[in-house]
């Protein structure tokens, strides 16, 4: 039987993540991988680049069809992490709390309109009518349009850190401390805190044979972030738990990080 060959790939940043680390040699036939349902690491894609593998990063939701926006191989070398311009018949806006469009550069709510949005959720009215406003899909993921009118995914309100009063984007922790050459992969969640609202809380997989610390990390972190942003809890695993799809489990995070000794300060790893 001749082998079957592979043209395109469709693969969660995790997945994609964990291939490269296993040195997997990718096909030759191969022309695309689409990557998306999750954040994609500038570094992931400074690394696929690298390798020449085409990778087209895309953002969308069921509730669009999957698909919203894509950035083809070429743009997506020149732009790390940015999802590229609406699909045909798309239209993306960014708005306020106030439903009012906001100019490139704010980061605001990533709405969606066209052919491809849903005409409401099945036997759920008052759902529809909370995400189906004013001709607009209220995707409640935060993001903001370039000066090129490209759409750049900042984080899924769902994961937003509210802090004191300050918000903190878990993507962008996460990019900073996987910066760190000892870290293989990290997960920044909010824990509850009395006093704050949310602790930034970070569970961090060290690369084999490294001997990290949290005290290390958290240099590393004040170097670069701002000081609401700085995790107040760093715990060592030896893996994030992951859903079925390959996605890491948020909710399963949190949970462990909000059971970890104490709850305060910064969890080694035994």
């Amino acid at each position: 039987i001749a082998p079957i060959a592979i043209r395109q790939a469709s693969l969660v940043p995790t997945m994609l993540h964990r291939m490269l680390a296993a040195g997997v040699a990718f096909p030759k036939s191969l022309r695309l991988i689409l990557l998306g349902g999750a954040s994609a690491p500038p570094a992931l894609l400074v690394d696929c680049a690298r390798l020449n593998l085409p990778i087209a990063v895309t953002y969308g939701l069921t509730e669009a069809t999957s698909q919203v926006a894509t950035m083809l191989p070429p743009s997506a070398r020149q732009k790390p992490g940015c999802v590229g311009k609406p699909l045909l018949y798309n239209q993306v806006s960014i708005l306020n709390e106030s439903d009012i469009e906001l100019p490139s550069g704010e980061v605001g709510e990533i709405c969606v309109t066209g052919p491809v949005v849903m005409p409401g959720y099945w036997q759920d009215a008052l759902a529809t009518q909370q995400v189906l406003r004013g001709g607009w899909l209220h995707t409640g993921d935060l993001g903001y349009q370039d000066a090129d009118g490209d759409l750049w995914v900042v984080q899924r309100r769902s994961d937003l850190i509210l802090s004191g009063g300050e918000n903190v984007y878990p993507a962008e922790v996460e990019t900073v401390l996987r910066q760190h050459p000892e870290v293989a992969d990290v997960c920044v969640v909010g824990i509850p805190d009395v006093e704050w609202g949310q602790r930034v809380a970070a569970a961090v997989v060290v690369k084999t044979n490294q001997t990290i610390t949290g005290d290390d990390l958290l240099d590393f972190a004040r170097a670069r972030l701002a000081g609401y942003k700085i995790p107040r809890l760093v715990h060592f695993v030896v893996a994030l738990p992951l859903t079925s799809s390959g996605k890491v489990a948020r909710s399963q995070v949190i949970e462990l990080l909000s059971h970890v000794s104490g709850s305060t300060g910064v969890a080694h790893a035994p």
